[in-house]
Formats: C-alpha cells, sequence, structure tokens
C-alpha cells in the first residue's frame, strides 16, 4: 500500500519525534511506500528516504495550513490512505484518512499558540476530528479523550508508542554545562503549560529535603527571566538545546525524571525515563510537588520499557488496511 504521512515539526517534541519514528518504522516494512508531506526542515530530519517527498512552507505558523491544502499533489502521487500525525487532515481527499490525535490543547489552550494559530487552528481541528476516517492515538488515556470528539462511528485505536530510536541509538555525551553528581531531569520547552517556572518556585524547598538540584534541559526554555532565576536560585542548572547524544546521557545520569507539566498528552519523558532505568514522576498527578517526588524517590526503579516502533506501525497499518479493504474494526 501507498501512505502519505505527515512528517514535522523540527526539534525532539512529541509530535515530530511520533512522525519520524512512525515514517522509518513504516518504511522498513516491505507492504509499505511511504510518502513523506511536510517542510524540507522536517523531511531532512528523517531517518530514512520516503520513496516521495511532498514539501509545504516551512515557517511554522503555516506549515499545517500547506497540509491542510495538499490534496490535489497527494492525488497525483496516487496514495491509497493519507496519515496526519498533526492536528490537520488535508481537505477535499477521495482516499480514507487516518489523524492522530496527541492531545486536545488547540481546542482546550489556544492561548498557548501564536496568534494564526489561535484564530486558524482550532475550527480546522475540530472539522479534522470530525471528517477523518479513523483515529490513532499514543495511548489508552488518549483514545478515551478522543471518543468525546470524533463521531461515535469513527473508529479510535490506541497504536502506542517507543521509545524514540534516535535516543536509544544515541551514544551518551556530557553536555558542555558542567553536571551536579546527583541531579533530578525535567525537559520541556519554554511553554507555561510545561510548569517550569514552577518548579523552580518550589524547588529550593526541594532541593533542601532531597539533596537534588534541578536541570532543566530543552528547546526554547532560555528566556532571560528563567536564566535570572536559576542564576538568582543556585538550585537549578540549565542545559539549552541538547542533542539526542545529550540527552541521552542526562536521562541515564539522572536520580529522577521529573514532568512538571500541569497538563499533557502523552508526553514521551516517561518512557524514555524507563527506557534509562531513571525513576519518574508526573508531579500533576500529585496534591504536593514536594511529596510526589519524595514518593518517587523511594520508589523501586522503573522496568526496561519493551515496546517497539515496528510494533506500533503493526497495529498502525492494520488502520490503514481495514479502511483500503472496508473492512469493520
Amino acid at each position: 500500500m501507498r501512505v502519505a504521512v505527515t512528517v514535522g515539526p523540527t526539534g525532539y517534541g512529541g509530535t515530530a519525534t511520533y512522525a519520524r519514528e512512525l515514517v522509518a518504522a513504516l518504511d522498513r516494512r516491505r507492504d509499505v511506500d511511504v510518502v513523506a508531506l511536510g517542510s524540507d526542515d522536517a523531511i531532512a530530519e528523517l531517518s530514512v528516504q520516503p520513496s516521495e517527498v511532498i514539501a509545504v512552507p516551512a515557517r511554522r505558523s503555516v506549515e499545517q495550513l500547506g497540509v491542510a491544502v495538499a490534496a490535489r499533489r497527494l492525488h497525483d502521487a496516487n496514495v491509497d490512505v493519507v496519515h496526519a500525525t498533526r492536528q490537520l487532515v488535508p481537505f477535499g481527499l477521495r482516499v480514507p484518512t487516518v489523524l492522530t490525535f496527541h492531545d486536545d490543547f488547540a481546542l482546550t489552550r489556544p492561548d498557548d499558540y501564536d496568534r494564526l494559530k489561535r484564530v486558524v487552528l482550532p475550527p480546522l481541528f475540530r472539522r479534522s476530528l470530525r471528517h477523518a476516517d479513523a483515529v490513532v492515538t499514543l495511548d489508552a488515556r488518549m483514545a478515551s479523550l478522543a471518543t468525546e470528539y470524533v463521531p461515535a462511528e469513527t473508529p479510535v485505536v490506541d497504536a502506542g508508542a517507543a521509545v524514540p530510536g534516535v535516543l536509544a541509538s544515541a551514544t551518551p555525551t556530557s553536555p558542555a554545562v558542567r553536571l551536579p553528581d546527583r541531579f533530578a531531569l525535567t525537559v520541556g520547552d519554554g511553554n507555561p503549560r510545561k510548569g517550569i517556572a514552577e518548579l523552580l518556585d518550589v524547588w529550593p524547598t526541594i532541593a533542601e529535603t532531597t539533596g537534588l538540584p534541578l536541570v532543566v534541559a530543552g528547546a526554547r526554555v532560555a528566556t532571560p527571566a528563567l536564566l535570572e532565576r536559576i542564576e538568582e536560585e543556585k538550585t537549578a542548572v540549565l542545559v539549552s538545546q541538547p542533542d539526542w547524544g545529550e540527552l541521552a546521557h542526562l536521562y541515564r545520569s539522572a536520580t529522577l525524571v521529573v514532568d512538571g507539566s500541569y497538563d499533557e498528552g502523552f508526553g514521551f519523558a516517561s518512557i524514555e525515563a524507563a527506557w534509562a532505568g531513571t525513576r519518574f514522576v508526573a508531579v500533576r498527578r500529585h496534591r504536593s510537588i514536594e511529596q510526589g517526588i519524595i514518593d518517587a524517590l523511594a520508589s523501586p526503579a522503573p522496568a526496561a520499557f519493551v515496546s517497539s516502533w515496528d510494533e506500533v506501525a503493526d497495529r498502525t497499518v492494520g488502520v490503514y488496511r481495514r479502511l483500503i479493504t472496508g473492512t469493520p474494526s
């Protein structure tokens, strides 16, 4: 079968990671021919060479709009199914469509996006949810949430997720920043939803109790206000824009991985921590951040995360095949 998959954005955020890993796993299959639809930058980050590439504008605020209006080019590519890995399914398609539902933030947290997306994205996302022929998610929790937005007859399948191959295959490399011998790690960006500011609010108390400084790693977190707070508090260290090797080192060296988000979809940090054998805590699940971290430190180390992207691709291809053949779910 010939499958078009939208890819992007760039970087190591969850949606970008999912698209890259899914394309790589589909490319390993003999029964799938992959056509990639995305910006040149997003295509360049793929670890495989798709059989065909359909390029759209690279500017982040309009990239998805380019995907939305790409139907004619997709028809010219003779694809059997189109898989939209972000919020927008291309309009006017005459082939089955699959939409990956990561979260509902475009609908519930529009202020997290730039002005253009705040206006344009919510109605287009709702349209995509109404018109997709099937929806896949990365876990059961998001599958349950997706059913609140799609028609009752739309199949919703938890296809799962796995540790990013680019992380698992990276050679651990120490970042240029000097790290403490023991530390807690949080990985995120400057989005307020990630809760980094709230972690910094309470971390002096946590550091005093646990002896663990906080290492903040990620893209677009080095705002002047954040840098000033880290410098003043002396209980946090910033690792800005780490590459995959540095992330692998951080995950393996940390005593604890902390997800400070107060609203999150799937969240790769949990399985990345499990892959590294490092304890993990999502503080939004606890009344007290401090108590959640103390409880996590007292818990056993996690078992290895064993799911693979080939398994994810197998479940996803099952969805494609049922749509193409008209077989009920």
